[in-house]
């Protein structure tokens, strides 16, 4: 580019004009093409903070408290990235995942915020990532709502049945008791 601007053949102002505003429609192309494809490493990345958070929840198994402990994390994550700043939601991403899982889509990032002062598409860019994160920790969220009050009510039932079980006791052992008293009163009377 600059070696067109500087060549001798381009004398009129018009002309660098339009060599200008090619560069930066060029570069917008660039920007909304990186924007559009980022949905998919986007839903990549949500993918595999989910299946992370899935597998713990999963090892957790029915211990409620672990359960409710992953589910304050999973608040915490989702909240830190509702209220984090642009360049700060790489180093969230890379602190929650493996650096591979992140790097191509840091790399488009970089891209992106490189680029603002020209095209700045990074609000877009920004509130996709944000909005597109946020809605699945939130689907994960009411999961494993759902998945503690299930535990709960198993362990509700069970505590249930146990009681049922120990109530039958107590009153089989009432009835043998009453029994052998008639018995005796029964032997007592012959």
């Amino acid at each position: 580019m600059r070696t067109i601007k500087t060549s001798n053949f381009v004398k009129s102002k018009h002309i660098l004009n339009i060599l200008s505003e090619s560069a930066k429609l060029a570069i917008r192309d660039f920007i909304d093409e990186i924007t559009n494809k980022s949905n998919i490493k986007i839903e990549s990345i949500c993918a595999e903070i989910i299946s992370m958070y899935s597998m713990r929840v999963s090892k957790m198994g029915k211990d409620v408290r672990g359960l409710i402990d992953i589910k304050e994390e999973v608040i915490n994550l989702a909240e830190e990235i509702k209220d984090a700043q642009k360049e700060n939601i790489v180093k969230i991403l890379q602190r929650e995942l493996p650096e591979g899982k992140v790097q191509d889509f840091s790399e488009d990032f970089e891209a992106v915020m490189f680029f603002k002062n020209i095209y700045d598409k990074t609000a877009t860019y920004f509130s996709n990532l944000v909005n597109k994160i946020y809605s699945e920790l939130s689907h994960l969220l009411v999961k494993m709502d759902n998945r503690i009050m299930k535990v709960q009510k198993e362990e509700q039932e069970e505590v249930e049945r146990q009681r049922q079980v120990q109530r039958r006791k107590e009153l089989q052992e009432q009835r043998e008791k009453e029994r052998q008293e008639m018995t005796k009163q029964m032997d007592k009377m012959k």
